[in-house]
């Protein structure tokens, strides 16, 4: 920080002139150099700054006090809004109308006191323009402005969060971010899906998932899972369909639960391709060339967020207010509220600071309610199931990414086959029983519990077909590194049903029913009942025995006229069997040429 000296240096003769003259100071001099001197010598004295102070007005020192607090130094964007501007002034101006002798605004009167000054910055974000105390002036002021007499001097407000009351409905997302990419890769593993209809709201797609947090939208949390399956090449493009990626599946379904949730958070954390901005659903932002950076402003709010207590309620309302008090800018550090060109829903175009609840606010709001409950970080409350969420708290998980353990999460759990290999015992160690084994009834149902590994309930969901999610009331450690906690909660218990359609998606795949046979007998830890096993391999055996499909049929008035026809050239290839002496089947596909040669012939 430059001292005062250093800092007059800058000033032409007549700004000199203008602070003399407003702190009762003479000048005796014309010479610029002399007169920075002067005042240099003059302002510096106690005394002089003791009686500088006491002329000031309570909102003049509330001003200085908040420089003093900012430890001298503060961004020029959030000064001005608070305690007004500078206006810009000529020698000739500021001699004629002497704008100390009537300030605009508490900052104008500490500007010509010669108490704060201007300087550029350079930083990451580019150049920044600060308001600053001079290095020598500050200690003045700190000693001055922290005795008993200035006590009646009014303080910076408070800068405390106060937590809420728990809401009166809560929505819980623990695990929600796990289940939703599990069913999404299950059902691009069973269904044939075009890239087209990947990226469509497709109905069967979005049937699938699990219903929307609270009164959001289920499109718009499809769409974010998209992004990420994609960013992290879950699904490839094979043969114009859209498929899980083997390695990068398999991988993911083998590794612990913990380290299965926190993939997609740590991802989105740095993610430049995704910005958050845009996706908000109240703004409509303008492609007119200015750029905001996606991971600045998702950044500092997960820095606020890591101040907050964990699992404690708070208001959203006043979270966004709170931003706005302590860091109005943390997503434009420069303060610039006028070159983003964003629109409200009805087109109306929201410039300048006074919009900033309707845009940073809106983004806030975003993501807290959207994006954060996504990624299973965020619980959510509202006063009824109905209405919007009013209140947030940080979960578990939450606390795990935003407070990293000391030690590396482990990368894998269990080791398996990977998807393809359709379940064989001989990659895959066998299960010894307990609450992660998995149940078959006579009934064909296939129960998988929640404690299950996620490989082998996604090596179900290839031959059987997905019934219902239903509670089941389990209790579990969740441990990693320093942290540790229990939990009791409703978990899911995921029900399947085999049945000869769904035996013949799995087998389709290029799975055997040996394999098939393997993995329930490992998966569920005992052998299966006679009744199971006899049906299924009943189901696989008449795959294939019968044979349906379309024709077209050829009548002929007797049976020489059969005969007659298989004679002709360029007929041959084109009748199928004999289906009775006087009827030939005919490919619906060679009708045509068919029906053309027969017309030659003079038969049509």
């Amino acid at each position: 920080m430059k001292t005062l000296y250093h800092s007059l240096l800058d000033y032409e003769l007549a700004l000199l002139q203008a602070i003399a003259e407003c702190r009762a100071i003479p000048l005796k001099t014309l010479s610029q150099a002399e007169a920075v001197q002067q005042l240099t010598e003059t302002m510096l004295s106690p005394a002089i700054m003791a009686i500088t102070l006491a002329d000031l007005s309570p909102p003049e020192l509330a001003a200085l006090r908040f420089m003093v607090d900012q430890g001298g130094q503060t961004d020029i964007a959030p000064f001005t809004r608070q305690y007004g501007i500078v206006r810009s002034m000529g020698a000739a101006r500021l001699s004629r109308e002497k704008p100390w002798l009537e300030p605009i605004s508490p900052m104008e009167r500490l500007w010509y006191k010669g108490l704060i000054y201007r300087m550029f910055r350079v930083t990451q974000h580019g150049g920044l323009e600060i308001i600053y105390i001079p290095q020598d002036i500050l200690p003045l002021l700190k000693l001055y402005l922290h005795t008993d007499d200035a006590a009646a001097i009014p303080s910076s407000e408070s800068r405390e969060l106060t937590p809420s009351a728990p809401p009166v409905v809560e929505f819980k997302t623990t695990g929600r971010l796990r289940e939703q990419l599990f069913s999404l890769l299950s059902y691009c593993q069973n269904t044939p899906l075009r890239p087209e209809e990947f990226m469509a709201d497709k109905k069967e797609l979005v049937a699938c998932l699990l219903p929307p947090l609270a009164v959001t939208s289920m499109s718009l949390e499809l769409e974010f899972l998209r992004h990420y399956v994609q960013l992290l090449r879950f699904t490839e493009v094979q043969k114009r369909r859209i498929r899980p990626h083997h390695e990068t599946t398999r991988q993911w379904l083998e590794a612990d639960p913990i380290s299965q949730q926190l993939l997609v958070p740590q991802a989105w954390r740095s993610d430049k391709t995704r910005n958050d901005l845009w996706h908000v659903p109240s703004l409509k932002p303008q492609p007119t060339g200015w750029e905001n950076d996606p991971v600045l402003g998702r950044s500092r709010i997960l820095a606020r967020l890591t101040e907050l207590p964990p699992e404690t309620w708070f208001n959203i309302a006043e979270f966004v207010q709170f931003i706005k008090q302590v860091e109005p800018d943390f997503q434009r550090p420069q303060g610039n509220y006028d070159s983003w060109y964003i629109q409200d829903e009805h087109g109306l175009f929201l410039m300048g600071f006074a919009n900033w609840d309707k845009v940073e606010g809106a983004f806030i709001r975003y993501l807290l309610t959207h994006v954060l409950p996504w990624l299973s970080l965020v619980d959510l409350g509202a006063s009824a199931a109905n209405e919007a969420p009013t209140h947030f708290r940080l979960n578990a998980l939450g606390q795990m990414v935003l407070h990293p353990p000391l030690s590396p999460l482990t990368q894998g759990g269990q080791k398996g086959g990977s998807p393809d290999s359709g379940g064989s015992s001989e990659s895959t160690p066998p299960i010894r029983g307990g609450e992660n084994s998995l149940r078959i009834s006579t009934d064909f149902r296939v129960e998988v519990p929640h404690a299950a590994r996620l490989y082998d309930r996604f090596q179900v969901s290839r031959f059987a077909n997905f019934h219902r999610r239903e509670a089941e009331l389990t209790s579990y450690y969740l441990q990693v590194s320093r942290f540790a906690n229990f939990h009791r909660r409703e978990a899911e218990l995921t029900s399947y049903y085999l049945t000869p359609t769904s035996l013949q998606r799995g087998l389709e795949q290029g799975i055997t029913i040996r394999q098939i046979m393997a993995f329930l007998a490992r998966a569920t830890a005992q052998p299966l009942p006679d009744l199971i096993t006899n049906t299924l391999h009943h189901w696989a055996n008449r795959r294939g025995t019968i044979k349906l499909e379309q024709v077209v049929l050829l009548r002929l008035p007797h049976e020489q006229a059969v005969n007659e026809l298989r004679q002709y050239v360029g007929l041959e290839h084109l009748l199928q069997e004999t289906l009775n002496p006087t009827t030939i089947a005919i490919s619906p596909e060679d009708a045509a040429a068919v029906r053309h040669i027969l017309t030659e012939l003079g038969y049509l």
